[in-house]
């Protein structure tokens, strides 16, 4: 049975003999009508039955105008008859669950999808939680025809949720003869969200690699918590970014504190600080240490370890033992396996070890590595040296091209006692080293293990250079040339003021330059020929294709006879190779051009004077010379 409580509506159909007719309803329950409350306080049935066990009604289905609680809605409810009709001038009860407001039903339509005639509703009477309606005398349409019963209207509860209601069929002596049992469940939808709730929504700590999960509910007027909806995710902008926030679902990666922050609409609303702590241990890494010792003696510096999580934060919790080990089979070490470090809290994940602790005993390139017996961190190379340097060599090529790497060896180093000295040669430049286009020198310090060691050292100007090698006090010098490297400009310079005619005037050159802005003193023009070219006129010859074109990459054009045919006035000139091209220099080209302003006779009569008229023009920026003699 239905525990729910329930009030009892009864509704008499009006004697209209068409569907849609108003119904006379009466609110309340006549004293002398008390046997048709069906249900009591508490919701129980108490009704009188025709049978001990009378038949379901097949089906009854509650569909309300909108759901929306609160608000008034037109219900319709579709019941399904039993075998066994209705009887004469019986009808229909219904009970509803606490919080539905009967009290707004002004009319009750009835229809069903049967052919034949309607039944009348004859009278309905609304009390409490109930409705019930008594049909006039007629015949009920046949069991499985669907009868539907329109209310208008009923005001929905203010709680939202699934509900169900009770319904029953009874005779005229108000004897149940079908039910009662429930309806199909229908829904009661929440009102619009005016606030946002998360769940958890208290103070948590999280470890790194750690996840929690939100939940976001918006709650309507009533309370009503609204679950349903789209939310916008993100972590508060007022504190750290502590992990990776997909949906509710927080990845804490990184220690600090922050809040996760539910959005949907205008509403929003926070959790509670979120404190994320370093994750477990995933590595062991060393930070400081001497790049260079010297065998046998204690470290010059100290060793600094952290400890990390996977996510790269420092693990300032962990209190974990560890020691080193080496790779150096001679090394003395003061925390070893047999007295290892234990990592306390004022460590906070971080601690210094005094270089005293730390002593390796074999040449070469070594290792220090610290475990906690499962991980292990590893330093960089350590250079161990031998005894000083007292005496090295220098080897290296007689000549390196500008930009390329010249390999500079280092070898025989022998300590006082003749042993193979090891260390660290440092290597610098005399005088200046900047080419003319701004290049610096790169230069590389040599590791010298058991006497030898080299590193490329990159040079990009040109002539005679001298590197200065120096370690213990001891240096060398290496003195080699430095060639230009290959050609990437023609600088054309020329004096503006040229004839027609003529020889070119100098100065006029053309300089070959590297890519780093030095004289290409090597440039061979038989095997990258420069062509002349003018915008007007030509020049000849315009090509220097010889080996002896260029001297130290300049070329003399006022010394090789290259003559300018073409207009007078303002002109350009450029040249190029392959496809280096140079920038163009403006030049005037003069020259005296006759132009006769009267006409030559036909006929000469010999010893007969003749008269004859020109003017003697120059195109250029220079006046003729004076006098100007025609011939």
């Amino acid at each position: 049975m239905n525990k729910t409580k329930y009030t009892l509506i009864i509704l008499f159909l009006a004697l209209s003999p068409f569907t849609g007719d108003a119904v006379e309803i009466e609110y309340g329950l006549p004293d002398s009508l008390q046997d048709l409350n069906f249900w009591g306080n508490d919701g129980e049935f108490v009704g009188a039955k025709v049978a001990p066990l009378c038949p379901d009604i097949p089906l009854i289905v509650v569909t309300p105008e909108s759901g929306l609680v609160d608000s008034l809605n037109v219900y319709t409810i579709d019941i399904t008859l039993p075998q066994g009709e209705i009887s004469k001038l019986g009808g229909v009860a219904f009970g509803f669950p606490t919080g539905f407001d009967l009290d707004h039903i002004e009319d009750i339509i009835y229809s069903d999808d049967y052919e034949g005639e309607d039944l009348e509703l004859r009278r309905a009477y609304v009390f409490g939680s109930a409705i019930v309606i008594f049909f006039k005398w007629g015949l009920s349409p046949p069991g499985g025809t669907v009868i539907t019963l329109e209310f208008i209207s009923i005001k929905n509860p203010t709680v939202a949720g699934l509900y169900r209601i009770a319904g029953l069929t009874f005779n005229k002596w108000f004897r149940v003869e079908a039910g009662p049992n429930l309806s199909e469940s229908f829904m009661i939808y929440p009102d619009r969200p005016v606030s946002l709730e998360l769940v958890p929504d208290s103070d948590i700590t999280l470890k790194a690699g750690h996840n929690q999960l939100f939940e976001a509910v918006a709650v309507d007027r009533f309370g009503n918590l609204i679950s349903d909806l789209e939310f916008q995710w993100s972590l508060s902008r007022d504190y750290d970014m502590i992990g990776i926030l997909s949906g509710g679902n927080l990845f804490a990666t990184t220690v600090g504190v922050g809040k996760v922050v539910a959005e949907y609409d205008e509403l929003s609303a926070e959790s509670g600080l979120i404190t994320v702590t370093p994750g477990g241990l995933s590595r062991f890494e060393i930070h400081e240490y001497p790049s260079m010792v010297d065998a046998g003696m204690e470290f010059p510096s100290p060793v600094e370890v952290t400890v990390y999580d996977a996510f790269g934060n420092i693990k300032t919790d962990y209190t974990g033992s560890v020691f080193f080990t080496s790779s150096d089979p001679q090394a003395v070490i003061f925390h070893n396996a047999e007295n290892p470090y234990l990592f306390n809290e004022a460590d906070a994940g971080k601690h210094v070890f005094d270089g005293s602790g730390f002593v390796f005993g074999t040449p070469g390139q070594q290792t220090l590595l610290i475990t906690d017996g499962e991980i292990i961190g590893t330093s960089g190379t350590i250079l161990v040296r031998g005894g000083a340097a007292v005496s090295f060599e220098l080897e290296y090529p007689d000549d390196v091209v500008a930009g390329q790497p010249l390999n500079l060896k280092v070898i025989n180093a022998k300590d006082i006692n003749g042993n193979a000295a090891s260390g660290l040669v440092n290597i610098s430049i005399v005088g200046e080293g900047v080419s003319p286009g701004g290049f610096e020198p790169i230069l590389n310090e040599i590791y010298v293990i058991d006497g030898a060691g080299s590193a490329d050292q990159y040079l990009f100007k040109t002539g005679s250079t001298v590197l200065k090698a120096s370690i213990d006090g001891q240096e060398r010098e290496a003195v080699f040339g430095v060639l230009p490297a290959e050609l990437a400009n023609l600088r054309f310079e020329i004096t503006e003021t040229q004839f027609f005619g003529n020889s070119l005037m100098g100065p006029a050159s053309i300089t070959a330059i590297d890519k780093y802005g030095n004289i290409k003193s090597d440039f061979d023009a038989s095997q990258s020929p420069v062509a002349l070219n003018v915008n007007h006129g030509e020049l000849i010859p315009n090509i220097l294709d010889g080996a002896a074109d260029f001297v130290e990459g300049i070329a003399d054009l006022a010394s090789k006879n290259i003559v300018y045919y073409g207009p007078t006035g303002g002109n350009f000139v450029s040249c190029v190779s392959g496809n280096i091209i140079s920038g163009q220099a403006s030049v005037i080209f003069n020259g005296i051009v006759i132009q006769p302003y009267t006409s030559f006779p036909e006929e000469i009569i010999i010893g007969r004077l003749i008269g004859f008229g020109a003017y003697a023009v120059n195109d250029g920026s220079l006046a003729p010379l004076e006098p100007v003699v025609y011939t």
